[in-house]
């Protein structure tokens, strides 16, 4: 142990460096390890916050069932529900009224928030959204008269609990009232909502529950997208893996690279010891107490800077581009990741050590006490070119750097591998950075949450119903309405050619027709495929913002106002279109003429009247570019939607009403005051509802902007990192051979061009390893995008030039500060002092 401490106190230059490398190590292990485990948070967290916190929901329990779901110690927290009847209130949406466990809103992350649950006869507890949509004040104690459908009378009912907006149902549009605690002896069939412990393997604990209460599995539904995020899919979190395999391979390459630098300038030290009787095994124990003594004092400090870091980064970050609080930036301090790069550098350290025993071992004492073997080594192994041939193109000088770089093979590599390494993370972290936004957007995109309020009409309604041109100005001349963008829509047919469908397409219909007795998606008829479709008119201003979005084709607003032209809406999965349908191409569509719906016309089985019309195709966009995605109205990807001038589906369809309207409202505006407003106007119609989803969006934007906080996080801790570690390793390859420098200047090199030989070989390095990293960096990076697009409906390659070139000028900047400024103390000794220089 003494002669470790020895070592260490007499080459302080290299066990700085190594110190200095163990720290960055731990801060990049535990910095980015933490802002991992923030990002996983923040995901989990917004996806309970979207679809609440139930893992499972099982259909048609008894209370036999519930017997033993209750007596499971994986359950953290169960509930159930059991429905009444329902109330239709003008047609807008059904209001399911149930009886539920107290505890079933916290499935939905909400609670009462004025009153209290409904225990007796008689009392009901609605959600403050499905009030407003009632045309009810939010007063406790108020009567309200119920007609019930299923058994046609009408009930009295005590409003005594007002239920905080639950996102599930309101993003949604599902109505419920609550009126009663359940009672077995009430209804035989009850749904339950299961959450379990997140410390368990709820994959596991889901069969362990469906085998022990015999549970029809066709009765179950997972919550998939919030077990994904949790890691329960069965699967290998394969990102954690390869960080932890990146990080401890760039932190063993730098380690080491610094650390063997100097087992050859004290090679003889070690064949003396092991001329006077020390075994290779103490020579190891020397090694590796030396290491362990630096790490033990370097990984508090690591693991201190790594959370500082992670924590100023990310509220520095947040700060900068976000207009939200802070509270939602939490850096999860993991004690199984500081544990991680505790024993990440202690395993590194023991490599380390067998590795130069096993190099030392290959060579005599005395070989070692006269380092004969290992400048044979240096002189012929390592050897790449001569400089006898390089002087002839190349200024002496220059030869010189290339030399001092091919002479030691394996200490270029590494340097190489450092550099490579750091700019690969940084490219690769933030193209996951913005996969991940791709994803956030898509996620609002498809949740239909770019407007601060929607308001439609129910779906079932014949298609002649809808709010007028003059119910639409007035909605505008609202105060506090910026923009009303208002949507005709039909239920229609589109016939195509089967060769045009893609098969993956057909066979899907096809299953969905199989799925749903009442809901046919894809009929034959003769060489053509009847399918889906939901027809849009557009008003003009509308349409013209398409023309940007257009897969294929433009925006001829004359034509398709005097025209039966539409603009195709095809489903696109992985960047593969669907329908195979071109611009100019014709297709026909189809309509009941009176606008009647029924269960026969889902089913495609009725026998109204249709007015078939042929229309040219003036564009193609996919679903991810259309502006909205209502659950209730586009097909999906269970058809094709079409697009027309209002003007052109009002002329062949004879409907001129408006039955679904986004609407956004201006900054500061009371957004409560304001939807009483818009209610108002829509309740002259009979069946519209009316959703205030701004503070929704502004919610999911905020955990959107908070995991790409972390991520961009996650970059800069790399880079920083990652720069400062090249520096620290190139400035001590460079020190470790000032001796060496000593002796070229001794014969004769100039300062003018020692400093440009160092510089040179700096250069050299940042070019190279550009190459590297812009090529393995975009292999990999095109890797990700393949893996990722997988999960997204339009995935866009974004290859941001600007990235690789910062990476290159990086690189380049970098190498070159590395070596300047030990280049500049080395010029500041004198000759024989550098000859005379231990390191």
């Amino acid at each position: 142990m003494k002669l470790a401490i020895k070592y260490i106190q007499m080459y302080y230059k290299r066990s700085f460096a190594i110190a200095l490398s163990i720290i960055l190590s731990v801060v990049l292990i535990v910095g980015v390890g933490m802002l991992s485990q923030s990002v996983k948070k923040a995901e989990v967290d917004e996806l309970k916050y979207t679809s609440g916190n139930t893992h499972l929901k099982i259909d048609d329990l008894d209370k036999e069932q519930m017997d033993v779901l209750n007596q499971s110690e994986e359950i953290k927290n169960i509930s159930y529900t059991s429905f009444y009847d329902g109330y239709n209130y003008k047609d807008k949406a059904l209001v399911n009224l149930i009886y539920s466990s107290e505890n079933y809103l916290e499935s939905d992350n909400a609670s009462i928030i004025e009153g209290r649950f409904p225990k007796g006869e008689g009392e009901i507890a609605l959600e403050e959204w499905v009030l407003m949509n009632l045309d009810l004040e939010p007063r406790l104690n108020q009567e309200l008269e119920l007609q019930l459908v299923n058994k046609g009378e009408v009930k009295k009912f005590k409003l005594v609990g007002i239920i905080e907006d639950r996102v599930p149902n309101k993003t949604n549009g599902i109505m419920e009232g609550i009126i009663g605690p359940v009672d077995t002896n009430k209804s035989n069939s009850f749904i339950g909502y299961i959450e379990f412990y997140e410390d368990i393997d709820i994959l596991k604990a889901i069969d362990n529950i469906i085998y022990d209460a015999k549970i029809d599995i066709e009765k179950t539904s997972q919550n998939t997208m919030l077990l994904q995020a949790m890691g329960q899919m069965g699967r290998i979190n394969f990102e954690v893996v390869g960080l932890v395999v990146l990080i401890t391979l760039i932190s063993a390459t730098v380690i080491y690279s610094i650390f063997n630098i100097s087992i050859l300038q004290r090679i003889s030290e070690y064949g003396i010891l092991r001329a006077i009787g020390a075994s290779k095994n103490y020579i190891l124990k020397l090694i590796l107490q030396e290491l362990i003594i630096i790490s033990v004092i370097s990984i508090p400090i690591g693991i201190g800077l790594g959370i500082f870091t992670a924590q100023s980064l990310s509220e520095s970050f947040y700060k900068l581009f976000t207009d939200f609080d802070l509270e939602k930036v939490d850096i999860i301090i993991d004690n199984k990741i500081i544990m991680l790069s505790i024993i990440d550098i202690l395993l590194i350290d023991i490599l380390i050590a067998l590795k130069i025993k096993r190099s030392i071992g290959k060579i005599t004492p005395i070989e070692a006490i006269y380092k004969s073997k290992i400048e044979k080594v240096k002189n012929d192994k390592y050897r790449l070119i001569g400089v006898e041939s390089l002087v002839k193109v190349v200024p002496f000088y220059i030869a010189l750097a290339f030399k001092n770089m091919s002479r030691n093979k394996k200490g270029f590599i590494m340097i190489m591998i450092s550099m490579v390494f750091g700019g690969i993370l940084f490219i690769e972290s933030t193209f996951y950075g913005d996969i991940k936004k791709q994803m956030s957007e898509e996620s609002i995109k498809n949740e239909k949450l770019y407007y601060d309020y929607n308001v439609s009409i129910n779906g079932t309604l014949d298609m002649s119903l809808g709010l007028s041109k003059k119910d639409i100005e007035a909605l505008n001349e609202l105060d506090g309405v910026n923009e009303v963008i208002p949507y005709n829509t039909l239920y229609g047919r589109v016939e195509i050619q089967k060769n045009l469908l893609n098969e993956n397409f057909i066979r899907n219909l096809e299953y969905k027709n199989e799925e749903h007795e009442y809901n046919t998606s894809i009929k034959s008829k003769g060489e053509s495929s009847i399918i889906q479709s939901t027809i849009w008119g557009f008003e003009d201003k509308y349409l013209e913002e398409l023309d940007s979005k257009l897969l294929e084709g433009n925006i001829d607003l004359h034509n398709m106002k005097n025209t039966p032209t539409c603009i195709v809406v095809v489903p696109y999965k992985q960047n593969q279109s669907m329908v195979d349908i071109k611009v100019g191409d014709k297709i026909k569509m189809e309509f009941r003429k009176d606008g009647k719906m029924s269960k026969e016309f889902y089913a495609m089985r009725d026998e109204g009247e249709y007015i078939e019309q042929e229309l040219t195709v003036g564009g193609i966009i996919t679903q991810s570019e259309f502006p909205t995605l209502e659950y209730w109205y586009t097909v999906g990807d269970g058809g094709v939607d079409l697009v027309l001038s209002n003007d052109m589906l009002s002329e062949i369809s004879g409907f001129n009403n408006y039955r679904l309207m986004n609407i956004n409202k201006e900054d500061d505006i009371n957004s409560d005051e304001l939807a009483k407003d818009i209610i108002d106007v829509t309740n002259r119609v009979n069946g519209f509802t009316m959703l205030d989803l701004g503070d929704i969006r502004d919610s999911k934007m905020a955990y959107s902007d908070t995991k790409n906080t972390f991520i961009y996080a996650i970059s800069s801790v790399l880079f920083l990192t990652g720069v400062l570690n090249i520096v620290n390793n190139v400035s001590y390859s460079l020190i470790s051979r000032t001796n060496e420098f000593g002796m070229i200047r001794a014969i004769g090199l100039t300062d003018k061009e020692f400093k440009e030989m160092i510089m040179f070989e700096g250069l050299f390095y940042g070019i190279i390893s550009s190459i590297i990293t812009v090529i393995v960096g975009f292999l990999i990076q095109y890797g990700l995008y393949k893996y990722f697009s997988a999960l997204l409906e339009s995935p866009d390659f974004n290859f941001d030039i600007k990235i690789y070139i910062a990476i290159v000028f990086a690189n380049i900047l970098v190498g070159l500060i590395a070596t300047y400024f030990p280049a500049r103390k080395i010029k500041n000794m004198t000759i024989v002092e550098s000859i005379d220089s231990i390191e």
